[in-house]
Formats: C-alpha cells, structure tokens, sequence
C-alpha cells in the first residue's frame, strides 16, 4: 500500500464519493460518478430505482448505494433553496390539516354518517386508543418532565439542564392558566433559584414557591428549520420554555402507557425485524407517510382523544406560531419539536391501523414507530383509504406491498438481506480526523454487510485503505469493531502494526488501544445550589460531586487508552 499526500484543507468529500460509485463498476454507478465529477449535482440528484421492482439483492443494494450516496448531501451546487422549498411544505401541510379540520368537524356534526366502512373505523380507533392511554397520572407526567438537547424560546447558546433551569420561565397562557405554575413549583429547586431564595446549610433549597405573575407569557413556539437533504430543509418549532419542560413529560407517559400493549418506542429492531420478515414472506407491508408530523390536524385530536387527555395536550401545545414577523394560528395539533409529538402521532397510528385491521378482518402483526408503520399485507389498500380521510398522506415512493422489498426505521431489506446504503451528508476535510474515521468506518460497516457479516466486499477496500493511509500515523488509531468512531476499525492483521501488546500484574493479556472520543464539555459550577439542583434533576449525585454539569451538546475531543481482551472484526477483505 502507498501512501498520499497530506493536506489538512483538502475537500474529499466529492472525489470519495466519486470513487466509491466507480467501486460498483456498472452503468448505473459509471453514470453517477460522472455526474458527480463534473458537478451536475441536479441530474444526479434525479437518478432513482424503484425497490419493489428489484429480485436480485446484489443489483440493488448496488443500484441504491450511488444513487442515495449524496441524496443527504449539504455540499451540492443545486440552485435549489432548500429553505423556500421547506417553507412552502410547511404552508402546504398547514392548508392539508384545513381542509382535514373541515372534513372531520363535518363528519362528526352530521347526523347519518354515509360512509359506514369509515364510521366504523373512526368509533373504533377512538375506543382503542382510549384503551391505550388510560388514566392519566399527573405525578408521572411531573417525575418524567424535562428537556431534550436543544434549544427552548429562553435557552439558545447553552442547552444544559443547569442552565434551563436559571432562565426566564416563558410559558403559554393556556399553560400558565392551567398548569404551568404547578408545574414550576412541583419542582422545589426549580421555583427556589427562581425566586432567588436562601439555602440551607447543606446547600440544599429552601422550600419556597413563586406566584403566577413570575411566568412569562408568550403567544406560541418559532417556526424554524433544519437541513434535511439536498432537496429541502425539515420544519422544527422551538417551543416556549416551561411547556417544552411538561411536553416531554406527556410525551413520556404516552410512552408508557403504549408499551404495555407492546409498542415500544425505545426500540426500533422490533420494525426493523418484521420489515426483514415483510421481505421474505409477503405477509406484512411497510408504511411511511409523508410530513406526518406537521399533519396532525386540530379536529381530529380533539375528536379522537379522551376529554381529559385532549384538554391536558391542549394546554400544554403551542396554538400559535411565528414566522416571518408575523403570528399565525396553527391548524395542526402538534409539530416537530412539540415534547409529545412523536408520541401522540405513534399513538393515533397505531389505533387507526388496529381498527383498520379489527374492523377487516386483516390478520398479522401490527407495528408502529412514529410514522414507521407495520400492517398485514393485504390491509394496505385499506389503511391508505383511512389515512386519506383523517388528512395523512401514505408516501408511495417509501411504502412498499408488493415485490418483496421492505422498509423501515432504518433498515432496507430485500429477499431478507439488508441493502441499507450509507450517506456523505457534509463536507469531509482530510484533515478533521474525527470525520474521516467515521466516513472510513461506514465504509468498512457497509462492506462487511454486503457480504452477510463474514466477509468484507473487496471491491470498496482501496477506497478505504486511501482514507487509512492518508491520514498521518499519529492520528490512525486502529480499533476493532464495536468500539465505535475513536479510532480506523480494522481487523488484527491490518492492527497489528500500531497496537502494543499488554500483560499486566494481574495476568491480563490484551491490547493496549488509543481511542479518540467527543465527550460532552462540562463548566465548573459556582453556586451550592446549582449544583445541588442539577443533581436532581440529572438524577446524578456524581456529577454534583465533581463540581461540574455538561454544557448542552457541546463537546471536546478527548483521546484515552483502553485495554481490549479480544479483537473484534468485521471479516476478511474478499
């Protein structure tokens, strides 16, 4: 093997891309690397197969690797305004969920309802996800209420819980009417730095509590946006501060209640598993919708749910929002970035799907994870006949019943073989070691897959051996398999030149392993209380110990050794 040259700035991001559709070596792959090179990003980003048209798993996973390379890509000279594209989605999906408030407040004031197929389904699924949800336990919701990593309407720059808890507590008025400001003081800590109160000897909060007047009102969430892939940008909303806080905790407790009638949400091999299934037997179908999220409409929530379940989501969410200047009603229920959101929208899948299947008489397993739905085969038809009266858009080109290719939360598979391509998603600078592992690992992953796990396809090795050898020795950390992106997984063979062997006192033989991790930036705490507070509420002693808290998201690049046992691999190259 020889080496390259090194220059830190180089962009490799195109070339790789380039070599690793020329790596296929057929008309396809030729034709998208020469597309690719020569900058003629749209007439690449046209190329598509049609899974369900495929036998042979080898032509398509082939066929789905250069055409789906760079269809995430944010580096591509398109023209295409990803954002005013994202805009006019958004809009769209707010005009679908209209016309599906009209729809279904119509139908459920009139008197002989016509559609008796439909009728059914509808008075079924409202019976089965009353069922699902049950009594609500507000303690729960309180025990399970927090934040995720990102942004809320009063934390922007630092997203840790330590500081979201010191910042203004902006809330809705529907909230702060109802139960925002228990919310706040349930939360002893939370409503003692709020009211700047004194601690007890031992640093802990005094018990205090803090009137209505100290939330700070706010008229809904800010509409933004997020890259998606190279064709269009996806909508988010930052919501207000203390409703994000409740959200996740509904969320939370939706959650719970769906898992015990075995929809669980903390796992998606159970998709992933009868996907694979779908695609050997025929018996089952996958489903995959399009804007799901942004297309939970007013009407049907409130028609669906329990009262009790409707008002308390009700106040929680959001009504308006903002964009542009300007304030807007929203004629969805709930968007991306809501804390029960994906929750909710799993929950209403799941009930609609089971009526369909109930009412049918549709036998086979049901699965739901978001808008990643898994029915039997022969209720597709059906399913999309609901979905299209309740103002959800069954996405044909994702959705698949016929042919034996199947797909879903992550995992392709065709005849029972997984053909999941990967992505180059942002520029790839030789000299960030961390983006080059990781781009060189997936390739390493997906050569491994496309040879079942015992081998690794041959054909993608000089590619990957470049990026290897490229990279100045001092930063080519070789691991073996499973231990992450810290280090060039490789196997022992190809290790043996940088690892050292080990024995130590204890008579443990292994390998002494470098390995280079981002691990989450942390600050130093000054107050007792803070400190105090963020181990509640991270339910961490420890970190309260040491002094410091992790600064939300934020992290450093951290090299440490490790000690391996036994080498892990990912097959033989051939």
């Amino acid at each position: 093997m020889n080496s390259f040259d090194y220059h830190p700035s180089r962009d490799i991001s195109r070339s790789l891309a380039v070599s690793l559709m020329r790596c296929v070596n057929t008309d396809l792959g030729k034709r998208a690397a020469l597309l690719v090179s020569q900058k003629r990003d749209n007439e690449y980003l046209a190329l598509s197969v049609d899974p369900s048209t495929y036998s042979d798993s080898e032509a398509l996973a082939d066929d789905l690797l250069v055409t789906s390379l760079l269809a995430k890509a944010d580096f591509l000279t398109t023209g295409i305004d990803t954002r005013k594209v994202a805009i006019q989605k958004f809009w769209e999906a707010e005009a679908q969920c209209a016309d599906t408030n009209r729809r279904i407040l119509r139908w459920s004031l009139s008197e002989k309802k016509e559609d008796k197929y439909i009728t059914d389904v509808m008075y079924l699924a409202r019976s089965i996800i009353s069922k699902v949800l049950g009594k609500i336990d507000y303690e729960e919701i309180l025990n399970k209420a927090g934040w995720g990593p990102g942004v809320s309407s009063s934390a922007k720059k630092d997203c840790s819980a330590y500081n979201k808890f010191r910042v203004s507590p902006e809330a809705t008025p529907d909230l702060i009417a109802t139960y925002g400001i228990h919310v706040v003081n349930a939360v002893t800590p939370w409503a003692s730095i709020l009211a700047e109160a004194a601690v007890n000897e031992d640093g802990t909060s005094v018990p205090v509590s803090i009137i209505r007047d100290r939330l700070i009102p706010v008229r809904g969430n800010v509409v933004a946006f997020v890259p998606k892939n190279a064709k269009t940008d996806r909508a988010i909303a930052v919501e207000p501060h203390v409703n994000a806080w409740i959200q996740k905790g509904a969320g939370a407790l939706i959650r719970s209640r769906l898992s015990r009638i075995g929809i669980n949400l903390n796992d998606q091999s159970v998709n992933q598993d009868l996907a694979r299934k779908g695609s050997i037997d025929g018996s089952l179908c996958t489903i995959d919708l399009s804007s799901a999220s942004d297309t939970i409409s007013r009407e049907l929530v409130e028609w669906l749910l329990p009262r009790d379940w409707f008002l308390l989501l009700d106040s929680m969410r959001s009504k308006n929002g903002f964009h542009e200047g300007k304030w807007f009603r929203y004629e969805k229920f709930s968007s991306m970035g809501n804390g029960f959101t994906f929750e909710l929208e799993s929950a209403i899948f799941y009930s609609f799907v089971k009526a369909v299947c109930e009412v049918g008489h549709y036998k086979g397993e049901i699965s739901v994870y978001g808008d990643d739905i898994i029915a039997p085969n022969d209720s597709f038809a059906s399913i999309k006949e609901v979905f299209d009266f309740i103002g959800f858009t069954v996405n044909e080109g994702k959705s698949f019943h016929t042919g034996r290719f199947r797909e879903s939360c992550g995992k392709d598979y065709l005849n029972g073989v997984n053909v999941r391509p990967f992505y180059i998603r942002s520029v790839i600078l030789q000299g960030d070691f961390a983006q080059v592992r990781v781009i060189a690992n997936r390739i390493r992953h997906y050569a491994s897959q496309r040879c079942g796990g015992d081998y690794s396809d041959s054909r993608f090795r000089r590619v990957w051996e470049r990026l290897v050898l490229s990279t100045p020795r001092k930063e080519c950390n070789p691991i073996p398999a499973g231990y992450g992106d810290g280090g060039f997984i490789m196997n022992f063979d190809e290790a043996t030149s940088y690892i050292t062997p080990i024995r130590n006192r204890n008579f443990v033989e292994g390998f002494l392993v470098s390995v280079c991790n981002n691990k989450p930036a942390t600050r130093t705490m000054k107050e007792v209380r803070a400190s105090v507070l963020h181990s509640i509420m991270t339910k961490s002693a420890e970190s309260a110990s040491m002094g410091v808290y992790p600064m939300g998201g934020k992290t450093k690049l951290r090299r440490s050794s490790i000690v391996v046992r036994q080498w892990s691999e990912l097959g033989p190259w051939v």
